[in-house]
């Protein structure tokens, strides 16, 4: 994600994140879908590549879309769920699907 300074309008704050469609696939999954773990959203029809969903999740949990959740003994349970800032986004995640 790009960094901008923080006077920055919210408009293009939020560019910043949907501008990558793939943010908005992942937020879809959590909010829509119920995913939070790496395995679930690897699964989606859309075929992610590791290396962007890695970019991508990190760059939800920058933004305060979304909480990493370490696992107690291994990575593969490390669990991401959305913030309020991501629930508050659900009518428009569920407006644009429709």
């Amino acid at each position: 994600m790009k960094k901008r300074p923080s006077t920055v309008c919210p408009i293009v704050y939020a560019l910043d994140i949907w501008g990558d469609p793939w943010s908005l696939v992942i937020l879809r999954d959590v909010l829509i879908h119920n995913k939070r773990y790496y395995r679930e959203f690897l699964a989606s029809r859309e075929h992610i590549a590791t290396n962007i969903l890695s970019a991508r999740l990190q760059s939800l949990v920058e933004a305060s879309l979304l909480v990493k959740i370490e696992g107690d003994t291994n990575r593969s349970q490390t669990m991401y769920r959305p913030t309020q800032k991501a629930l508050d986004l659900f009518p428009v995640v569920f407006a644009i699907m429709h």
